[in-house]
């Protein structure tokens, strides 16, 4: 069971990367990110499509979550599970993207339990 799940919607087509996207959360309390989970409608092709989560602008990952090509869903458990304080601003970025088939319709899971 997660205490918070901050979840992130991108429509469409992600053919580039971006920063910021989807908005931004503030913490109301400390929590330990547990998991990510990415999931795409249709999976993109080529490259891994990558994203990054920052915690005030520091990433809160030592490898960022990936979904490989021709892949629509899949869960990273390997998140370090450091303290994100309350009140930390939280934002996600896509660092990189599929270069022969976009992904389509972007949603990403950080899951956190209370510290």
């Amino acid at each position: 069971m997660y205490d918070k799940i901050l979840r992130w919607y991108i429509e469409g087509g992600i053919s580039r990367t971006k920063t910021e996207v989807g908005g931004t959360f503030t913490l109301d309390g400390d929590y330990s990110p547990d998991s990510v989970v990415l999931t795409d409608r249709i999976a993109g092709t080529g490259n891994p499509l990558t994203i990054d989560i920052t915690a005030d602008d520091i990433s809160i990952f030592t490898d960022n979550p990936a979904l490989p090509t021709g892949v629509k869903s899949k869960m990273w458990t390997t998140v370090e599970p450091n303290p994100i304080r309350e009140g930390v601003t939280m934002r996600l970025n896509i660092t990189g993207v599929p270069e022969q088939t976009t992904a389509q319709d972007l949603t990403v899971e950080l899951r956190m339990k209370l510290v």
